[in-house]
Order: structure tokens, then C-alpha cells, then sequence
């Protein structure tokens, strides 16, 4: 009889088998070895900044959860058959910015049990302030509050306002929220003052909020120009413009105009084309030689410290420059020679002056004798050699400074010719006599 069960026992197995590809057995129940079946989720992950995740629980019968942290709930924590645990975070996320958070849930169904690894990761940097855009003031002193939110552990710095003297911040850095105290000083000067004021996560990095901070100065009365125009000189020289009236406290951007503006440069300025300064004052201003026959000139602005409000403007013009004055005084024939007077003048730099000189009737350009002094202004005779006897020439005196060239008209002289006379023994070479005008 004994022997009967047992095969009846293995026949009912081997059927099972033959169907195990279809469904799933459950051999501990069918064998008796035990009271329930148990499968759960062993671990669950999810992120810092996260405040739900789940896990499932497959079983036969009755079932209970144990082990549970304050940090986070259950749906349930007990039941029967299979679920869908859901997880809830207690808090918005993970307080740590730095570090994970972990509990182990126990599973128990009968005489079985599983354990259920839960793990929370490190927050990310999250940082808001309950400021934004630009906030703005006027010339008094003031104060400006704003709160900082963050995870409890990440640690923060306010930036933007070490190099300005006229804000200080307290606390400038901290650890978790805070309450943050922004104080602006009076501002008894004339021009907009700004900042960025900036709040940064430093660990762990990434987060960062900001906000503007704009306060206006005092009004007070601008000088001006003392004259619309300003008449320079053709010559490179240096001058001054005069600002009158106005309150000593109004501070000032002066801007010469820049564009096609190569010849007029402000001395003392922040650059050659600005400067900035209170109330009345002599700007010095500098030029250079003009290589032009027409006048020029540039404007010159006056307007509030980075305002846009302009207040006044004069124009600089310089005169025109002219090209050297030339002229033959005196030609005096020798035997095979003769003696050129001739006279320069120019204020400008001079590049070149001389004679030129041929026979007459050549359709020649003629025989150049150039001098190379550049001070030129006077009188001057060119002793030409060379020439035949009592033969006809004509010259002409040239000259040519920065702003152009001129020349005479030529003048016909004959040399001398028969006897030598007294004067005509030795013919010069090239020679300059030089006789400064009076100025």
C-alpha cells in the first residue's frame, strides 16, 4: 500500500513536468515544504531630487512589512497575495547634497522572508533666492533683504560686490537657507551706479541665482563749453577748452569725437577721446600739423557720467594749410656760370626745395638742384656751373612741404661770354648762402 502512494506520487510529478513550460509550479506548496511563497524586489534606487520610487512583492498568502525609517512611508505595510509597494519620501528630497541615504525593509510571509534594499542618492545642488530683475535706488542710503533656499547641507557664497565700496553683504557665505542682508551706501556723486549681485552653490557646485542693482546719484547743474567754436591753428600746437559754471559736484564725461578723427587727441583723459571730471575745468587738447588745403574739425561732447543726457558741445576747427610761397629775386649771369637768389617761406615741415634750370627752348623738364634743409624759410642763392657762353637759360625755384607744392615761373638769364671779366675767373661749384627773413 505504501508502495502505491509513492507511485502515485511520482506519476502526478512527471505530469506536472510535461506542463512546467506553460505556468509556473509552486513545488514547496505541492510538496508541503512550505506555507507560503515569497518573491520581492531586492533593491530599490532613485534620485536625490526625487520624492516617490517602488517596489513589488509576490506571494501566496499573507505578508507583512517591517523595517521602515522615518524618512519615507508605505502604501501599506502589510497584505496578502501579490502588490505594488509605493515608496514617499517625507521631505522634498534627499537633505544631503554630499551623501546617500539607505534603509532595509524586511518582507515576511509564513516562514519566509526577504529582505528589500531602499537607497536614496546624494540631492543635487538646488539654490533659489526670492529676488530677480533689478531692483533700484535712489541717491540714499538703503538696505535690501533676500532669502536663500537650499538643501540643508550645500554650502553657498554671494559674489559681485567685493570690488564696490559702496555695498556690503552679511552673511557673504553660509550653509543650507538663509537670510541675507544687502546694504548700499549714499551716492554723492553724480553717475548710476550698478552691481550684479550673484549667490553661487560651492559644494556641490552648479546652482546659482542672481539679481541688479541700480542707484541713481544727485542732480546737480553741469558746466558747459564756454564756446561753441574753437579756432586752432594750421601748426601742431596743444590749447585748452574751457568748461564754466555748473555746481563742483557735477561729475562729467567729456568725449571727442573718434571717427575720421586723427589729428586732435585729449591730454590727461582715460584715452586720447575721454575724460571725466567735476564741475569747471580746463581740458588741454593737442593737434597735430594739418596736411590738408581745407579746414577741418571734430566735436567735442559734454553729458552726464554714463547718462546719455547731453548737456553741451563745441566744435574744434583748424585752420587750413597752405603750400610754400617761392620766388626768383635775382639772377646774376656769369661766363659759364650764374647766381640764383631765390626766397622760401612756410611755417609747415619742409620736404623739398631747389631750382630747376635749362636751356632755353628745350622742351625739357630741366636739371633739378635740390636742397635737403628741412628749416627752410629765407633767402637763398644757387650758384649754377657749367653753362655755356653767352648762351640763354631759364629757371624756376620749387618747393614742397607736408601739405603740397609750388613752383615760379621761369625766368630766362644769358651768360656772359668774351673776356673773362673779374668776377668770372673761377666759377663756383654748388654752393648755399643762406640768409634767414625776419620773422
Amino acid at each position: 500500500m505504501k508502495y502505491k502512494h509513492i507511485s502515485c506520487l511520482l506519476l502526478l510529478l512527471a505530469t506536472l513536468c510535461t506542463t512546467s513550460c506553460v505556468e509556473e509550479v509552486d513545488f514547496d506548496n505541492l510538496l508541503g515544504l512550505s506555507s507560503s511563497k515569497l518573491i520581492v524586489t531586492e533593491r530599490v534606487d532613485f534620485g536625490g531630487n526625487e520624492t516617490k520610487a517602488n517596489f513589488s512583492i509576490t506571494a501566496s498568502g499573507d505578508w507583512s512589512i517591517s523595517g521602515k525609517p522615518d524618512w519615507f512611508n508605505l502604501s501599506t505595510t502589510n497584505g496578502r497575495g501579490n502588490a505594488d509597494i509605493t515608496i514617499t519620501t517625507t521631505d522634498t528630497e534627499n537633505p544631503s547634497a554630499s551623501a546617500s541615504r539607505s534603509a532595509t525593509l524586511t518582507v515576511t510571509s509564513g516562514n519566509r522572508s526577504s529582505e528589500v534594499v531602499v537607497t536614496q542618492s546624494a540631492a543635487q545642488a538646488k539654490l533659489s533666492i526670492d529676488l530677480s530683475g533689478t531692483k533700484e535706488f535712489n541717491r540714499g542710503a538703503t538696505s535690501i533683504q533676500f532669502n536663500i533656499e537650499t538643501n540643508s547641507e550645500t554650502t553657498w557664497k554671494v559674489s559681485g560686490f567685493e570690488d564696490k565700496e559702496w555695498i556690503s553683504v552679511s552673511p557673504a557665505e553660509g550653509k543650507g537657507n538663509a537670510l541675507v542682508t544687502v546694504n548700499i551706501s549714499e551716492n554723492a556723486k553724480q553717475e548710476v551706479r550698478t552691481a550684479i549681485i550673484s549667490v553661487n552653490s560651492t559644494s556641490p557646485e552648479g546652482a546659482s541665482a542672481s539679481f541688479d542693482i541700480k542707484q541713481t546719484g544727485p542732480e546737480y547743474t553741469l558746466p558747459h563749453f564756454q564756446r561753441e567754436i574753437v579756432d586752432v591753428s594750421a601748426l601742431a600746437e596743444s590749447g585748452t577748452i574751457e568748461l564754466i559754471g555748473g555746481q563742483d559736484e557735477a561729475y562729467w564725461e567729456v568725449e571727442l569725437e573718434q571717427e575720421k578723427n586723427n589729428w586732435l587727441t585729449i591730454i590727461g583723459g582715460v584715452d586720447p577721446y575721454h575724460i571725466w571730471g567735476y564741475g569747471p575745468k580746463s581740458i588741454t587738447i593737442k593737434w597735430n600739423e594739418t596736411t590738408s588745403k581745407e579746414k577741418r574739425s571734430v566735436e567735442m561732447t559734454l553729458r552726464n557720467y554714463k547718462s546719455e543726457l547731453q548737456s553741451s558741445s563745441c566744435t574744434i576747427v583748424q585752420a587750413a594749410g597752405s603750400t610754400p610761397v617761392v620766388s626768383v629775386d635775382k639772377v646774376i649771369p656769369h661766363k659759364e656760370s650764374a647766381d640764383i637768389t631765390c626766397t622760401v617761406t612756410t611755417p609747415f615741415q619742409m620736404k623739398e626745395y631747389g631750382i630747376i634750370y635749362r636751356q632755353s627752348g628745350s622742351s625739357s623738364e630741366g636739371t633739378k638742384m635740390r636742397l635737403d634743409n628741412k628749416d627752410a624759410n629765407g633767402q637763398y642763392t644757387y650758384s649754377i656751373t657749367g653753362l655755356k657762353d653767352m648762351t640763354t637759360y631759364q629757371v624756376k625755384a620749387y618747393a614742397e612741404n607736408g601739405v603740397g607744392y609750388n613752383e615760379t615761373e621761369w625766368t630766362d638769364f644769358t651768360t656772359l661770354g668774351g673776356k673773362p671779366g673779374v668776377n668770372d675767373n673761377n666759377p663756383p661749384i654748388l654752393q648755399t648762402k643762406r640768409r634767414k627773413s625776419k620773422k
